[in-house]
């Protein structure tokens, strides 16, 4: 109580039962003069209704909260409908709201719409929910007016649901979004054509991180990111693993990566790529300028793949690191990568290779000795500070 004033954040994670979290509402409230609190974060902490109607009536007192986390609790509609009205009425410095895994359903989603409509939200999370079509519908038309990251993994949106959000987003070329989660919401081909469009359309839009693992595309998706990847100009990061883009995927998808320059990050990770698909991302990896981190663990990676991508190596003046972790790399995979990272001109800094069962001990040894090496080039050109006298 003495030192509220200097309190700028609470965070208590896992550590607090109903009546703490009362008790610290409680003294939030007594002390409004004194309070000059940014962050509230009380995640993993079994927190239900009766928290959320305290923890409302510190909000009407405390305006000054910018980040409100919540996430693994058990707030549940009820729970956000009594959190809602102090947000809308006292709280216009909030801009991150966390409310991943509360068992909220579409009935939620009216009040967070009108919520996205009158404040001036820029991230929210809403992960491990459940709210499906009806919810995306709800939030939809007001995605785009100031939020910047919306998290919305694991909410069965299927098919329908993300072409509510992609025709919303379409029509919205003004919006401020730049991070988007849509894992694991079974959209299918459909769903990523709808996406599509909206990325062709508006090309030059502000999204940079897009996260779409796990949503059951197919190879047939292959042809459609290679477009998004020629085309688009401001993607930096992409998801897409556990997708099943196989061999044919890999093969029109790298076809777009050649020439991209602002691409960073891709995820590929099981997507039950072999050779085929490899040696076409390699070829790819040869003219690519900005690609830094590729993942492609988890797949049926063997000698002739292997050896591709480590002999695209030298050509490649950006990629940084590369997991090959959970394939397949034989001996011969482990010496191709090996020559090439004992070469001072190589600008690879991480290399992932575990879990590759074809690997004896001898390619193993082979490439610890040359990621040591590696190490030591690095050490080698760090300028040393020369004290003046």
């Amino acid at each position: 109580r003495d030192h509220l004033s200097n309190v700028e954040e609470i965070y208590c994670d896992g550590s607090l039962s109903e009546q703490d979290t009362l008790l610290i509402c409680q003294v939030l409230t007594d002390n409004p003069g004194k309070v000059n609190l940014r962050t509230f974060s009380l995640p993993n902490n079994d927190l239900t209704i009766n928290s959320a109607e305290r923890i409302a009536r510190m909000l009407l007192i405390n305006s000054s909260i910018r980040r409100l986390d919540l996430r693994h609790n058990l707030l549940g509609p009820n729970g956000l409908s009594a959190l809602m009205q102090p947000l809308l009425t006292n709280n216009s410095s909030l801009k991150s709201m966390i409310l991943e895994n509360n068992r909220l359903s579409h009935k939620s989603c009216t009040h967070l719409s009108i919520l996205l409509r009158d404040a001036n939200i820029e991230e929210l999370d809403l992960a491990n929910n459940k709210i499906g079509v009806k919810g995306i519908k709800e939030i939809a038309p007001h995605v785009g007016r100031t939020l910047k990251k919306l998290h919305l993994a694991r909410n069965s949106l299927r098919t329908r649901g993300v072409k509510i959000l992609a025709k919303s987003l379409e029509g919205n070329r003004n919006h401020h979004l730049q991070f988007l989660d849509l894992t694991n919401n079974q959209m299918g081909t459909q769903g990523m054509s709808a996406l599509s469009d909206w990325l062709l359309i508006h090309h030059e839009t502000q999204l940079k991180r897009l996260w779409l693992g796990c949503n059951d595309f197919g190879p047939s998706c292959g042809a459609i990111w290679s477009s998004i990847f020629e085309y688009n100009s401001t993607l930096v990061e992409v998801r897409l693993g556990g997708n099943q883009l196989g061999n044919d995927g890999i093969v029109a998808l790298s076809e777009g990566i050649k020439n991209n320059h602002s691409l960073q990050v891709i995820e590929l990770n099981w997507n039950q790529i072999s050779d085929v698909g490899a040696v076409a991302l390699a070829t790819a990896l040869r003219t690519n300028g900005a690609l830094r981190v590729v993942d492609l663990s988890g797949n049926q990676i063997f000698q002739r793949g292997s050896v591709a991508l480590a002999q695209s190596l030298p050509y490649n003046v950006t990629l940084k690191e590369l997991h090959m972790a959970d394939n397949l790399m034989d001996d011969d995979s482990a010496k191709a990568f090996a020559d090439v990272l004992s070469e001072r001109h190589c600008v690879l800094e991480k290399l992932y290779w575990d879990q590759n069962p074809r690997m004896s001990l001898s390619g193993f040894k082979m490439l610890e000795n040359s990621t040591h090496f590696r190490r030591n080039v690095r050490q080698w050109f760090t300028p040393r500070l020369v004290e003046k006298k």
